[in-house]
């Protein structure tokens, strides 16, 4: 009967490890799917600059000069 309480002890130990493992996951995760949601916002932002970049240069290709973008985090400048 000892015995028996003993691996129930550990058995529980091992899974109340395995929860708070299971735990701390789900935080990165959460950490992770939030990262992902900002990049793929700044992406957009991205790809609807350089978009509106080609329509001006189409519009008047005698204006074309070279662009500096902002850098990631940086405001965009009139």
């Amino acid at each position: 009967m000892a015995e028996t309480e003993a691996k129930l002890k550990e058995y529980r130990k091992l899974v109340e490890e395995a929860q708070e493992e299971v735990a701390a996951l789900a935080r990165i995760n959460y950490r992770l799917d939030i990262r992902i949601q900002e990049l793929e916002t700044q992406l957009q932002v991205r790809d609807a600059r350089i978009a509106d970049y080609q329509k001006q240069l189409q519009a008047n290709p005698s204006a074309q000069k070279v662009v500096t973008l902002p850098q990631a985090g940086e405001e965009d400048s009139p």
